[in-house]
């Protein structure tokens, strides 16, 4: 007899446990909608940043973005966390999403009006860092 892998036997049940899983309506539907707003999260990232290498040609005030967007996952993760548990996660995800939506509209019409400081994509990335953390504590309660 010879040794088989754990990994290699057929009846392993974790092989295909991601497939099994989009067979559930609500989890495609949380897995397709986490993939668009992370995509949307990077792309947010990536253009205030450049935008604030752009208008101050400063490196450290480049970093600051990266601090003030992770600031709040660190300073409101615990609190976040609690709010996850205590209220429906549906609408705390939509508060935080709609939350993205208009900081980003108001950065746009800054933008276009010619009003935009550096220093609002500071008080921006703040603004959609305490969303994100809350849309990341109830996005991952929602998926368990």
């Amino acid at each position: 007899m010879t040794y088989q892998p754990a990994s290699d036997k057929i009846d392993d049940p974790s092989k295909g446990n991601f497939i099994r899983a989009l067979n559930n309506g609500q989890f495609r539907v949380i897995w397709a909608s986490s993939w668009c707003f992370y995509i949307a999260r990077m792309m947010e990232l990536a253009v205030l940043l450049w935008l604030v290498l752009e208008l101050t040609d400063s490196p450290s005030n480049v970093a600051l973005v990266g601090i003030f967007r992770t600031a709040p996952m660190f300073l409101l993760g615990l609190v976040v966390g609690t709010l996850a548990d205590h209220f429906p996660r549906k609408y705390l995800l939509l508060t935080a999403q709609s939350t993205n939506a208009i900081t980003a509209a108001i950065v746009a019409i800054l933008l276009v009006s010619g009003n935009f400081q550096f220093w609002y994509a500071y008080i921006a990335i703040f603004v959609t860092g305490c969303a994100w953390a809350s849309d990341f504590s109830s996005r991952r309660a929602l998926l368990s």
